[in-house]
């Protein structure tokens, strides 16, 4: 078990030990995965690119003439 010191208490006493201990009745571990974690575990993307062909620059790509 882990000690609680107190560091004035162990300066001026002599015969002082510790004033405690510490006692963990449960702890829990969680993991914080990371993007590639997910791809070593098996998890499949898909890949869809888009080009859109608006006027909204002043000029259409919808027809080009040749």
């Amino acid at each position: 078990r882990p000690k609680v010191l107190h560091p004035k208490k162990k300066g001026k006493k002599k015969k002082y030990i510790n004033s405690g201990t510490v006692t963990l009745l449960s702890f829990k571990v969680e993991s914080e995965y990371t993007f590639v974690d997910f791809i070593r575990g098996g998890t499949q993307l898909n890949f869809t690119v888009a080009i859109d062909f608006t006027a909204s620059n002043g000029k259409s790509l919808n027809y080009v003439l040749f």
